[in-house]
């Protein structure tokens, strides 16, 4: 397993948490109760780390929220050591339809349904967002994002989105132009945010 791998692996829960706000506890051991009791507080993120192509089991699973509404999905998946992406603007059928015409095959992806905080719902604003090395889902608010986009812009880095979503892939991306490792790169990135 490579070093991004063995990092989501061990880390796919602790660093993502992904909390139900209103019942305060991870989400897989809550679900059934949020889903009883009509919780609006799950995040659309999902990530595999499987053995064969994950993308279609991305969006089956990314069905499975949509009941929470969304203006945008994607997905994103690793193959060959390269980061391939198909999002869209508006419902999963979109994706999926760019699936359909260029399938990705990568064993290890993420996908994520939007609804837009920063920047308009468009294809370049859907999530995943990519740096050169990663791509990164993300729910919330950035906080300081615009001060971390001109931090990076002055180190020469280019940015696609109006999102502040983005700007966790180029953090992470300037943690391992210092060298780090991939765990400490994310670890550190997490600090910064």
């Amino acid at each position: 397993m490579d070093g991004w791998a063995s990092a989501l692996s061990r880390h796919a829960i602790t660093s993502s948490e992904v909390i139900c706000k209103e019942h305060r506890s991870l989400l897989a051991p809550i679900w059934p109760e949020c889903l009883k009791y009509g919780c609006n507080n799950m995040c659309g993120i999902v990530g595999i780390l499987g053995t064969g192509p994950v993308a279609d089991s991305i969006v089956d699973a990314l069905k499975r929220l949509e009941y929470r509404g969304y203006d945008s999905a994607g997905v994103a998946t690793l193959e060959n050591g390269k980061l391939e992406r198909r999002r869209a603007e508006g419902k999963l059928k979109n994706p999926e339809a760019k699936l359909a015409a260029a399938p990705l095959g990568g064993a290890i992806g993420i996908g994520h349904t939007r609804w837009a905080t920063h920047g308009k719902p468009t294809e370049t604003n859907a999530h995943p967002h990519a740096s050169p090395r990663l791509a990164v889902v993300h729910n919330g608010i950035i906080e300081n994002f615009r001060a971390l986009r001109q931090e990076l812009a002055a180190k020469g880095y280019a940015f696609a989105t109006e999102t502040d979503s983005e700007i966790a892939a180029f953090v992470v991306e300037d943690e391992l132009e210092k060298g780090k490792p991939p765990e400490e790169a994310v670890q550190a990135a997490l600090g910064r945010l």
